[in-house]
This record gives structure tokens, C-alpha cells and sequence, in this order.
């Protein structure tokens, strides 16, 4: 019996009991069951087998455990590294445990440096900050990008339409998300347009807004 096995098991038993408090939001053993195992899914399809070596540096957050749970799903070995230590002791351990995948968030990617593998999901939270920011009652239309940081890597940019006759500042959304959403998920800026640029077929264009950051 292994400890994930042993998790899914008591889920029809405990699934909805809540498993941790974060931020004003409680989360349930299902929810972390079903986040652990999204994420398991991505980590497989970046290739990681059973007993490779995975590496977890997060500030305190839900996704910690959910990233050990995806972990063990996978058979693969858990790596926790501090993320209050510095550029050279994270590389150190990073290299020594030759690690397949670095999970970490956008502000730590410095720490770790370009040549190391960075689970995509865990980047930017482009869909989970969207989905916050049109949650809005006065956001129309919202789209997220990465902008490009010399210390911190990369920080995360809103644009934002608003609608027809209403007012909100910046600083109204950052604070609205930051109800929704983990601290360190929101945008770093948010910038308000008139529209957001669009295929003929109506996909919003990231590569056209990446050039305006």
C-alpha cells in the first residue's frame, strides 16, 4: 500500500472533510485528490517515471501538497527545497539530486536558473488568474501574460477591458483577486485597454500583448 493509493482510498470516506485552511479558503480532500492528480497527468507527460527525482520549492500554499501528492502518484521521489535559500545552495541541490522537474512559481525561477526543466502549469496560472479576473462584475474581457524580470524571472501582466459605464481602479482588481487566488498567483501589473487583439475567429492574440510588456 502506497501512501497515494492509500490517499484514494479514504477519499469516499473523507472526500469532503477539509484538508487545509489557506488564505480565508478551505480546501477538501477531493479537491487536493483532483489537483494532485491534473497534475500527476502533466508531470507524466513531461516524462517523469517512476523514481525519478521531482523537485518542490513553493512558499506555503495548497499546490505544496498537491504537487507531493502528484509526486507520488507517479512513483516518482520527492525533492522539498526551502525556498527562502539562496540562487546557489537551490542550484546545488537542484544538480546533486538530478532532478527531472523543478516545480516552483514565477518569482523563484531566478534560483533555479534557464537550464533547468519548469513544469508548465505551475508557471504562470494564466487560466486560474483569467478565470479570477472575469469573475470580476465590471471586467468584459481580461487576458494574462508573462513579463520578462532581470531578478525575479518572470512576473505575471493583466490586461484588462472594462465594461461600458463601469469604473475600477488597479488596485480594486488586485484586490479582488487576491480573494480568489493565492498571493503570489495575481498579476504582478495590471494594464487597461480598450480592446484585447483577436484572430478572425475570435482567439485572443498573447504573442501581440507580449510585445506591449
Amino acid at each position: 500500500m502506497t501512501l497515494a493509493r492509500l490517499a484514494e482510498d479514504g477519499l469516499d470516506k473523507y472526500g469532503e472533510y477539509v484538508a487545509l485552511a489557506f488564505e480565508g479558503r478551505q480546501y477538501s480532500n477531493l479537491d487536493q485528490q483532483r489537483s494532485a492528480s491534473r497534475l500527476a497527468h502533466a508531470l507524466r507527460r513531461l516524462g517523469v517515471a517512476p523514481g525519478d527525482r521531482v523537485v518542490v520549492m513553493l512558499p506555503n500554499c495548497p499546490e505544496v501538497i498537491q504537487s507531493y501528492g502528484a509526486i507520488l502518484k507517479c512513483g516518482a521521489v520527492i525533492v522539498p527545497v526551502i525556498f527562502l535559500l539562496g540562487d546557489k545552495e537551490v542550484a546545488h541541490i537542484v544538480a546533486d539530486s538530478e532532478a527531472k522537474v523543478v516545480i516552483t512559481s514565477t518569482d523563484m525561477l531566478w534560483k533555479v536558473g534557464g537550464q533547468w526543466g519548469v513544469l508548465p502549469t505551475l508557471r504562470h496560472y494564466p487560466r486560474e488568474v483569467e478565470e479570477a479576473l472575469y469573475a470580476h462584475p465590471h471586467v468584459a474581457e481580461a487576458a494574462v501574460v508573462g513579463m520578462k524580470d532581470p531578478l525575479m524571472g518572470e512576473d505575471v501582466v493583466a490586461f484588462v477591458v472594462v465594461k461600458d459605464g463601469q469604473r475600477v481602479s488597479g488596485e480594486e482588481i488586485a484586490a479582488f483577486c487576491e480573494t480568489r487566488l493565492a498571493r503570489f498567483k495575481g498579476p504582478k501589473q495590471i494594464r487597461f485597454v480598450d480592446s484585447l487583439p483577436k484572430s478572425p475567429i475570435g482567439k485572443i492574440l498573447r504573442k501581440e500583448l507580449r510585445t506591449q510588456v
